[in-house]
């Protein structure tokens, strides 16, 4: 018996089976198996392997329903799908005002989502163009005395350390340096990259064409060979092939191009040729650290046991070389912590700035459904009173809801491509060419992200509240009205309260931008910007190597330039303020004891003509500037600023005193004290400054400033007249008016501050509509009682105080949360601020006041149209 009961019941499992699946025939075999057992059984078969073979059956049956199940399931839903996006469609097309408004609302949030999130993508996330760049660290020296400070590395340092660690597979050194590129009868300034031969390796860069450094290039007095950028090889010299094995003239002197790499390579940022460093670890100093280093980890190596390797010959190079490294340790630090700085954090706040600003978009798109909804409740009664489910109308809904949110992701992926061209012209200059600013696959897919997130945040809550109607109340109203209940009201102004604390929460962070960056815009940089123009040179052509020709040139040029015509005065400087160049030294005092040296601060280092200070508007506070006079057979003279003389000799006066730096050490005497200035941006305090005369310490690099009586800009020609007319193959290069040079200073806050700015301004207009829209929709709904006040004898004013006062309960509950939420984002921003408190009192007061006065002004005008409402019509609507 038992054997027929389990085919009995395979029997109607298979049936089962074949009427779930949408396709039967797949299921054929099992009713074939079954009827070949059944027909053996009949025959020669035993009750015990029927028994056996019928369970086998049995299982399989069973196994089978579940697939049937998910394959008629699958049929199901797509079928619905269908039906859900066919009505969804024509839903929105017979409302086209509502759904441009909500597509254009989403396209708005989900675009600045997704240019925000691209930057984020291009600076933090996509990996940068050099081979296997999780294994690229920088090598840095810190000074125990500046915990977290990232300093350069001496040219013997890099060797010892190449030298000595085993971790690294390959360790360069780098320095940035312009030459000039004479081009048929033109000189172009070209950026470079003066390079040690491992260089390449440590990028991992191989060459389109050609070949790069080998150390035979890189030893002192080789032949002298450069590797060209694409970009150079292309624009500048024609793109033809064969270049490589010819010469170029850098600065006069001939050079053979030995390979072309990609311009995605061009590190240092900006460099466009690569020339061989040939250094020489014998003559070089160990106390000049001022040199760039990269290395490669070799495979398997962990960054802990480099550093810790790192750690070890810092240490043995304290010990061999007290003078020089004690204090100094070797760190390794990630490339793209380096790359990145502090840049990376500020683009996270602005990213979830960003989101508090979709989800105001999400609860405005909302509100609109929710008023669409509630004219709905007769529709969703009738389907309801027909049998549709409650799961199926929030199904519906929700649909709608996706259909929204695709356009508005499609919208918002169309403003992030065109957004993200006009965000990048904000910045002052190119971004180096290792970030690829382009939008690939991760800002599409967190576009689509964020908008399925938006459409299940803005649809869920109508579409719960739509999917439960009271059928009987809504099939006795009539078609072109459905009264809502008092939880659809105070779900809208909940939604309301929360859009005015997300705009207030990103206003307060826009304000303490802003009063940050009008802070520092206001900081005195030490020196003059107005009616001023400058303008770079390097002179290291063939004739520059003689000193005496480098002294006669900048005197000719200065004098030269001061006898043109609305010119006031001329003046030059090897390393002007505010375009990253610097040169610190160790200095000492002298007659002062090794232990106290040690102890010195470092000083940025510079020398100037005598006429740059008043050029530059820099105060003369004792003593006296440089003299013609301080020429290179007179004693060694310098010039220090403020700051240094105050905390070097806080008891007496700095002047006459002698300080020296460098090996052989020649002491010069401080004849002048002057204003500290800014020199590397305006939110970095002033450091020590001293300066020697130009004629003293003749410099391959020159920046000229010329004060005019005019407009400055005018004066570029000419200058660049009289600098051919002395040297027709020098190149004048970074021409720029000082206003412009300290604006660029403070870039980033101007960026963050004027993003903040937009994404704050536009989270107020949707605020303002989401109140105009809610109190509109509360004295719509409430036209009839209105109407019964007024014939009672209720004023205009009456009927508008009392609308406003509702308008100013959600306004005050809307600002009081706002105002926590800001205090959590003043925090993240203190970092940021310049010399603002996260309470500052001004923003903490005048953003709420603001804010609160645009809400309740939303709020009037429907408060007015209410006062407004004729009582007789008011009452027919019944």
């Amino acid at each position: 018996m038992l054997d027929r009961l389990l085919f009995r019941f395979s029997l109607a499992l298979v049936a089962a089976v074949r009427f779930l699946a949408p396709e039967p025939e797949r299921y054929d075999w099992l009713r074939e198996w079954q009827g070949e057992l059944w027909y053996r059984r009949q025959g020669e078969m035993s009750w015990r392997r029927g028994a056996r073979s019928g369970g086998a059956l049995l299982v399989r049956a069973l196994g089978a329903i579940p697939h049937a199940l998910w394959l008629r399931a699958q049929e199901w839903r797509l079928e619905m799908l269908i039906q859900d996006l066919k009505f969804a469609l024509r839903s929105h097309l017979r409302n086209p005002g509502l759904a441009a408004v909500a597509i254009l609302t989403l396209g708005i949030g989900v675009g600045a989502v997704a240019i925000v999130f691209g930057m984020v993508n291009s600076i933090l996330l996509k990996p940068y163009p050099f081979a296997d760049a999780e294994r690229i660290y920088f090598v840095n020296n810190a000074d125990v005395e500046r915990p977290g400070a990232r300093l350069p590395l001496s040219y013997p340092d890099f060797h010892d350390v190449r030298e000595a660690a085993s971790s690294l597979e390959a360790m360069a050194v780098y320095d940035w340096e312009p030459f000039n590129l004479r081009v048929d009868d033109a000189t172009l300034w070209v950026e470079a990259g003066q390079v040690t031969a491992g260089f390449f390796k440590v990028l991992g860069a191989e060459p389109m064409i050609g070949r790069v450094f080998t150390q035979e290039d890189d030893r002192p007095g080789a032949e002298p060979t450069v590797v060209l950028s694409d970009g150079l090889w292309r624009n500048e010299l024609g793109g033809d092939p064969s270049i490589v094995g010819r010469s170029i003239v850098l600065d006069g002197e001939p050079y053979t191009v030995i390979g072309i790499v990609p311009v995605a390579m061009a590190y240092p940022s900006g460099a466009r040729i690569w020339v061989p460093l040939r250094g020489d670890v014998n003559r070089w100093s160990r106390e000049q650290h001022w040199l760039g280093s990269l290395a490669r980890l070799k495979p398997g190596v962990e960054p802990e046991g480099a550093r810790a390797e790192l750690a070890a010959i810092g240490r043995r190079l304290e010990q061999e070389y007290p003078g020089t490294n004690e204090g100094r340790s070797v760190i390794l630090t990630e490339l793209r912590e380096v790359l990145v700085g502090d840049a990376g954090s500020l683009f996270l706040i602005l990213l979830g700035a960003v989101g508090f600003l979709l989800l105001i978009v999400c609860a405005n798109v909302a509100n609109l459904l929710l008023a669409r909804a509630t004219g709905r409740q007769r529709e969703m009664g009738v389907r309801a009173a027909l049998g549709a489910s409650r799961t199926r109308l929030t199904r519906q809904l929700l649909t709608e809801g996706a259909v929204l949110a695709a356009g508005g992701c499609a919208l918002g992926v169309a403003l992030a491509f065109a957004g993200t061209r006009g965000v990048l012209a904000l910045l002052p200059g190119e971004l180096p060419s290792w970030i690829d600013t382009s939008l690939d696959w991760r800002v599409l897919a967190f576009a689509a992200a964020a908008s399925a997130g938006s459409a299940l945040l803005f649809g869920l809550a109508p579409a719960l509240y739509a999917s439960r109607p009271d059928v009987n109340r809504s099939l006795k109203e009539g078609a072109g009205f459905a009264s809502a209940g008092p939880d659809r009201g105070r779900l809208r102004s909940l939604l309301v309260v929360g859009e005015l604390a997300l705009s207030l929460t990103l206003l307060v962070g826009a304000g303490l931008m802003i009063r940050s960056f009008v802070r520092l815009s206001n900081v005195d940089p030490g020196f003059e910007t107005r009616s001023r123009v400058m303008g770079t040179m390097q002179l290291t052509t063939e004739r520059f190597r003689d000193l005496d020709e480098r002294r006669r040139f900048a005197i000719s040029l200065v004098e030269r330039l001061e006898s043109l015509p609305g010119v006031r005065s001329a003046g030059l400087i090897n390393r002007f303020p505010m375009l990253g160049s610097s040169s610190s030294v160790s200095f000492f005092i002298e007659g002062e004891s090794p232990e106290t040296y040690r102890t010195n601060p470092s000083t940025l280092l510079a020398a100037a003509s005598p006429d740059y200070f008043s050029t530059m508007g820099i105060p003369l506070l004792r003593g006296r500037t440089f003299r013609d006079s301080d020429d290179a057979d007179a004693p060694r003279v310098v010039v220090i600023n403020d700051v240094m003389a105050r905390q070097m000799w806080p008891d007496g006066d700095a002047l006459g005193q002698r300080i020296g730096w460098g090996y052989p050490t020649e002491f010069g005497e401080i004849v002048g004290v002057v204003g500290g200035i800014r020199h590397f941006s305006l939110d970095q305090r002033d450091g020590f400054q001293t300066y020697s005369p130009y004629a003293q310490a003749p410099r391959g690099r020159l920046s000229l400033v010329v004060e005019a009586t005019g407009d400055p800009s005018g004066l570029v020609s000419a200058v660049r007249r009289e600098i051919r007319a002395l040297e027709p193959n020098q190149a004048l290069s970074e021409v720029r008016t000082l206003d412009r040079i300290v604006a660029e200073s403070i870039w980033q806050w101007r960026f963050f501050t004027q993003l903040f700015w937009l994404f704050g301004g536009i989270a107020v207009i949707l605020a303002a509509v989401g109140v105009y829209g809610v109190i509109s929709y509360t004295v719509s709904r409430r036209s009839r009682e209105i109407g019964i006040r007024m014939a009672l004898g209720a004023r205009g004013g009456d009927v508008i105080r009392q609308v406003v006062r509702q308008a100013a309960a959600l306004v005050l509950a809307g600002l009081s949360l706002g105002i926590l939420a800001a205090l959590g984002l003043s925090r993240l921003l203190e970092s940021t601020l310049y010399e603002i408190s996260v309470l500052d009192p001004l923003t903490f007061l005048s953003v709420p006041a603001g804010l609160a006065i645009i809400a309740l002004a939303a709020a009037y005008v429907p408060a007015r149209r209410a006062s407004r409402i004729d009582a007789v019509d008011a009452l027919r609507v019944e």
